[in-house]
């Protein structure tokens, strides 16, 4: 098992990346500026989503 971080997993293809890796096991680190859409894209309650602040 590896971890993955993913940027932009918010939408398109971060997403499919990331539940690709998720389907085969792997633990992910999702980022994106958008925290309710992560939580959209990946509404399973194990799922954490952390704030992660850019300027």
């Amino acid at each position: 098992m590896s971890i993955w971080f993913i940027t932009g997993a918010s939408r398109g293809l971060g997403v499919e990346i990331a539940k690709a890796a998720l389907a085969r096991g792997h633990g992910v680190v999702e980022a994106a500026r958008d925290e309710r859409q992560v939580r959209e894209a990946f509404p399973d309650p194990a799922t954490h989503c952390s704030r992660f602040g850019w300027t």
